[in-house]
């Protein structure tokens, strides 16, 4: 995920390269690669690992809008990667029921983390944890094998009431993730707030100056198009399909630039 400045506009995107590792040379020989202390450090939070989930998509855009608030505002802010799993988890419940699919994805994309923003706000990581004060680490493994269990009841039976079901599927997210928060109290601003207004005014970065690409072939360039991909399951329509040299020279202009 690169992000980058043009007109003063913001701008994020997303990069996967699939090689078949069957294809690879047996011989490889590699470019040179300068010594690490000659490399520009630009600031960022510490790493922390995601457990085991599938929530590497909150913690790529959640990096992202902290080194973004590190270098406007040069000012440290951790924010809570499993308060926006949380509500995409919440989100696909209206899908899955409207829709009675019988699959459920755990993943999702980056810019869904900018969705909830504008919808639920944001808090910082001592607000909500997402897991239960006693678990060590993260693992939603035995909630999504729950939450497997609920769909294929919820394809079962046709008439299962949209209230009733969501109400279990609540249940099950609840028993590991815990109900976030409605109102918290701020370390920084001394006071109770909501996320709406923590999103406002601590993390203070525009959803809005963010914008996701894709380069697909098989879809006019120029033009935003579908991500067709099982993480992009509310089948967001605001990726910016660009040619392939495009889309890597952007990426290179904005580590160039210091994004």
């Amino acid at each position: 995920m690169i992000a980058l400045k043009q007109n003063n506009i913001l701008l994020f995107a997303l990069l996967m390269l699939f090689i078949p590792l069957q294809k690879l040379p047996a011989q490889m020989e590699l470019p040179y690669c300068p010594p690490v202390d000659s490399f520009t450090v630009i600031g960022h939070l510490k790493p922390i690992s995601q457990g085991f989930t599938g929530t590497c998509w909150s913690y790529a855009m959640v990096s992202l809008l902290e080194s973004e608030h590190l270098r406007v505002y040069k000012d440290s802010l951790k924010l809570s990667e499993m308060w926006f799993a949380y509500y995409d988890f919440e989100g696909k419940i209206d899908w899955v029921l409207a829709n009675r699919k019988d699959t459920f994805v755990e993943g999702s994309q980056c810019n869904s983390v900018l969705r909830y923003i504008e919808k639920v706000g944001a808090v910082p990581a001592y607000a909500y944890l997402g897991r239960k004060a006693d678990a060590k680490f993260f693992d939603y493994s035995t909630m999504f094998e729950n939450i497997q269990l609920w769909v294929e009841k919820v394809k079962q039976h046709k008439k299962l009431k949209d209230k009733k079901a969501k109400l279990k599927y609540l249940k099950i997210l609840n028993a590991t993730m815990e109900n976030p928060p409605q109102k918290f109290y701020d370390k920084n601003l001394k006071k109770e707030v909501t996320p709406r207004e923590f999103a406002q005014a601590e993390l203070k970065l525009n959803s809005g100056d963010y914008y996701s690409f894709m380069s697909n072939a098989l879809l006019p360039f120029g033009q935003r198009g579908i991500l067709q991909e099982p993480d992009n399951w509310w089948q967001g329509n605001n990726y910016y399909n660009l040619p392939i040299s495009t889309f890597v020279s952007a990426i290179k202009e904005a580590l160039l630039h210091g994004y």
